[in-house]
């Protein structure tokens, strides 16, 4: 098993670090922080994120109960136009020579 990992500094507590080199070492080293995401299931969470805020969430249960509701509400036609993207996103960040996209 190979693991990507944007490098953000969030992700590279020592704990999260050791992590790595003892169940995954052969984990992608260099990736840069901050690169274009081109993960479908990232585009997935932005939309369910979207949604999440148009709540007034403010404890714990309430957020599992909305998170559940959005995750429930994200069908197979939002999740085809996502794969179907990837083609434009691929293009996007070629164009850009792998710096940021729009998505």
């Amino acid at each position: 098993m190979v693991i990507l990992q944007d490098n953000a500094a969030i992700h590279k507590t020592q704990e999260i670090m050791d992590y790595l080199e003892k169940e995954a070492p052969y984990y992608h080293r260099n990736h840069p922080a901050l690169s274009p995401d081109l993960n479908i299931m990232e585009d997935i969470w932005s939309q369910m994120d979207a949604e999440l805020n148009k709540y007034k969430i403010k404890d714990l249960p309430s957020l599992k109960r909305h998170l559940k509701k959005v995750w429930e509400d994200v069908s197979l036609e939002k999740v085809r136009n996502s794969v179907d993207s990837m083609p434009r996103r691929l293009k996007q960040c070629i164009s850009l020579n792998g710096e940021r996209t729009n998505y």
